[in-house]
């Protein structure tokens, strides 16, 4: 169930924006542009919320929560996988080394920072020496609770479309992605691409969505 009435209407307006973008007929492009608006819907919803208590403490090179398994939806893997084959330099310097997430390039730098999945866009401290340990790591509590409920948003709408609806592991979840000819058509038309790279309690937003 939702803790408050901001996380109901957050969920529900972005199922619908969902349902509406990535319907019927919808083309791969339609993927990336939903998301760039589902992030444009986040910020403008933090903008209207109570500033944390201290300022965050993330910064360029930071990526000390980028060793954790990331929480990925398929429209999300789908639209990283198309912003990476459109770098430059495309593949070629990324780094593959667990516990490291597969986006971090040579110089520890998200390669596709501006398509980040939600998971990454809620994660944020105040305190980078905590992050540094561990432990305890004290965050701005609407930042993480916008994001996420954006994310479980979408996953909601595309349940709705009878779409792939699971949580997936960024790391198994991007190498089918960018592997699979015409990944993005082939998901939009219906197909499960992303089976072998569910996470446990694959349907855990959808329950709580559905008790809403």
């Amino acid at each position: 169930m939702f803790a408050n009435a901001l996380e109901k209407e957050i969920v529900e307006t972005v199922a619908a924006a969902t349902v509406e973008a990535l319907g019927p007929g919808a083309e791969p492009d339609a993927i990336p542009a939903l998301l760039t608006e589902l992030v444009a819907v986040a910020e403008g919803i933090l903008e209207h919320q109570a500033p944390p208590e201290r300022p965050l403490d993330c910064r360029s090179g930071c990526n000390h929560c980028c060793r954790a398994p990331v929480e990925v939806t398929a429209p999300e893997v789908l639209a990283l996988a198309a912003a990476l084959l459109k770098r430059p330099k495309g593949l070629a310097d990324l780094v593959e080394a667990e516990p490291r997430c597969p986006l971090l390039d040579r110089d520890g730098l998200c390669a596709v920072y501006d398509s980040r999945p939600f998971f990454c866009r809620a994660s944020n401290s105040m305190d980078v020496a905590a992050c540094q340990r561990g432990a305890d790591v004290p965050i701005w509590p609407a930042w993480w609770s916008v994001h996420r409920h954006v994310q479980g948003g979408l996953l909601f709408g595309i349940a709705e479309l009878g779409r792939e609806a699971d949580r997936l592991d960024l790391r198994p979840a991007i190498a089918i992605a960018l592997s699979e000819p015409r990944a993005a058509e082939r998901w939009l038309a219906g197909e499960r691409l992303f089976e072998s790279a569910l996470l446990p309690s694959g349907t855990r937003w959808l329950n709580i969505l559905q008790g809403r």
